[in-house]
């Protein structure tokens, strides 16, 4: 009941006093299957680090599906009864079908499960109910239950919403991860022909050369939009943003993950070099850092999208250092 929230409130604005402070923040980004999901994991398995996994918070390749512009349905949570409303709706099946385009991330499940309606209720009425603020409380709540330092998330769309997150958070760091375009769309199109389950994937898998299209098209669309992004924003934010190439990341794990610490200005754990395959690629759980994923796409990929691929991007892959 609302007394019953307002009861637990009373007692919870005792307890903010022991909220912990994090004064380091991550965010990951890049073109889908570029490696940001290896970068998280490989930064989560230390102690110091606790990044939300994806979750389109800022933004979707259809920008009505961002949560924000879907918490912003309940109109101003300034007033008390609107933020009621969003918690209850956020616990509710009803949060489950917000849209018939996109599944819920298991992190949204993660914090249905594991962080009490009464205390994501409080820290939402304690912030000051911008976007900014609001974004602020999920990761503080993911990082307070794992005790860790750093603070942030991955998401591989929010590569769009650069500026946006370094005028909220002034001091973040952004790592980029940035991977070889045929590479990309040579995973991109296993990936959807054995698992589609969303639109248009779904569709094109009855099709499989119009799927390849689509997905060649797709990414030569992201990559190129991806590669200005980081001529743009090196420049722009200079040591705040960090480009990695998978390439380098699966080669020589133990530099780049000693170099990215001392960036961060956290300590480098032994315990990030223990990794496992879990993508949905070609050696799944496989141990270690799998080596082959730099190459491998020269055994699958068509002749005309290979073609493709160098003859729009020959520049701009001799720019990153990647044969043509």
């Amino acid at each position: 009941s609302l007394d019953c929230r307002f009861n637990y409130r009373i007692w919870s604005l005792a307890k903010l006093g022991d909220k912990m402070s994090f004064d380091k923040m991550v965010f990951i980004v890049g073109v889908s299957r570029s490696g940001t999901t290896l970068m998280r994991r490989v930064l989560n398995k230390s102690t110091k680090f606790a990044l939300l996994d994806e979750n389109n918070y800022m933004g979707h390749l259809w920008p009505p599906l961002a949560m924000r512009k879907i918490f912003g349905r309940f109109g101003s949570l300034s007033n008390d009864q609107n933020v009621i409303k969003l918690v209850d709706w956020f616990y509710s099946p009803d949060f489950d079908n917000y849209s018939r385009l996109k599944t819920v991330s298991w992190q949204w499940q993660w914090f249905r499960d594991e962080v009490p309606k009464e205390q994501l209720l409080e820290r939402i009425l304690s912030s000051d109910r911008s976007e900014k603020d609001i974004y602020l409380v999920f990761m503080e709540l993911f990082c307070e239950e794992r005790e860790g330092e750093v603070i942030g998330e991955k998401t591989p769309s929010h590569i769009k919403y650069i500026d946006t997150i370094m005028q909220w958070y002034p001091d973040a760091k952004i790592i980029h991860m940035l991977r070889d375009p045929r590479a990309i769309y040579t995973s991109e199109v296993r990936r959807r022909q054995e698992k589609s389950p969303s639109p248009p994937y779904r569709q094109l898998r009855k099709f499989p050369l119009l799927l390849k299209l689509f997905l060649m098209f797709q990414v030569t669309w992201t990559w190129g939009d991806a590669l200005k992004r980081y001529r743009k924003y090196s420049e722009k934010y200079g040591s705040n943003y960090r480009v990695v190439q998978f390439e380098s990341m699966i080669g020589s794990p133990e530099s780049e993950v000693r170099s990215i610490c001392d960036w961060v200005g956290v300590e480098f754990q032994e315990i990030m070099l223990e990794q496992q395959v879990m993508s949905e690629g070609f050696t799944q759980g496989k141990k270690g850092f799998d080596t082959t994923a730099s190459r491998r796409w020269e055994k699958h990929i068509d002749s005309w999208a290979r073609s493709w691929f160098e003859s729009r991007f020959r520049k701009a892959l001799l720019e990153v250092d990647y044969d043509i």
